[in-house]
C-alpha cells in the first residue's frame, strides 16, 4: 500500500482470502478493499501509532468481495524513507477464522462439559437420597431396585456423554496446537 492508502501488490493468498483479483484492487485506496466495521476515526489512530511505530499487529473483521465476514490477524508494517514519514505500507493478513470458530466450540464443549459434571454430582445426590430411603423403609425394595437401575443408567449416559465431550475438547485442542 503506497502513501495515499492505494492498493500497489495483492497476492493469490489474498484474492483466497478476500475474493478480490489483482485486477480489481491495484489503485483502490485500501478501505475500499478491506471493508470493516472501524470507523475514520479509528482508521486514523492506526495511521497515527504507525508514524512513530514500525508495525501494529491487531485483529479486525473484514468482508470479503461477497460480504461474508472474516476474522483476520492484521500485521501492518511501516516503510519509511530515511527514517522519515511512512511512504509505504506492508500489511500482511491472515484468515483466522477456523481458529476463532475452534476456540468458540472449545469454549462451549468446557460449558457443556461442566454441566455434565454438575449432572452427575446431581445424580449421585440423587442415588445416596434413595439409600436413605431403602433404610427407612423396608418395604420398598423394588421401587428402590427400579429408582437406582433408573439413576445408574443415567449417571452411564451421563459418564458417556462426557467423555465423548472430553474426546471432543481434545481433538479440538490439537487442532488448534
Amino acid at each position: 500500500v503506497d502513501g495515499k492508502l492505494r492498493v500497489k501488490m495483492w497476492n493469490d493468498a489474498a484474492t483466497n482470502i478476500y475474493g478480490w483479483k489483482e485486477d480489481e484492487v491495484i489503485g483502490k485506496v485500501v478501505y475500499n478493499v478491506f471493508k470493516s466495521k472501524e470507523s475514520p476515526i479509528e482508521r486514523l489512530k492506526v495511521l497515527e501509532y504507525l508514524r512513530t511505530n514500525e508495525y501494529l499487529n491487531s485483529e479486525y473483521i473484514h468482508y470479503s468481495k461477497d460480504g461474508s465476514p472474516i476474522n483476520i490477524k492484521s500485521t501492518i508494517i511501516a516503510k519509511r524513507d530515511n527514517n522519515g514519514p511512512s511512504i509505504e505500507y506492508m500489511l500482511i493478513n491472515r484468515d483466522i477464522s477456523e481458529l476463532k470458530n475452534a476456540a468458540e466450540i472449545v469454549a462451549t464443549s468446557n460449558s457443556e462439559i461442566e454441566n455434565l459434571n454438575q449432572k452427575v454430582i446431581e445424580l449421585e445426590k440423587s442415588n445416596d437420597e434413595s439409600k436413605e430411603i431403602l433404610l427407612k423403609y423396608e418395604n420398598s425394595e423394588k421401587l428402590f431396585e427400579k429408582r437406582i437401575s433408573e439413576v445408574l443408567r443415567k449417571q452411564k449416559e451421563a459418564k458417556e456423554l462426557l467423555d465423548a465431550k472430553k474426546l471432543k475438547v481434545e481433538e479440538l485442542n490439537q487442532k488448534i496446537i
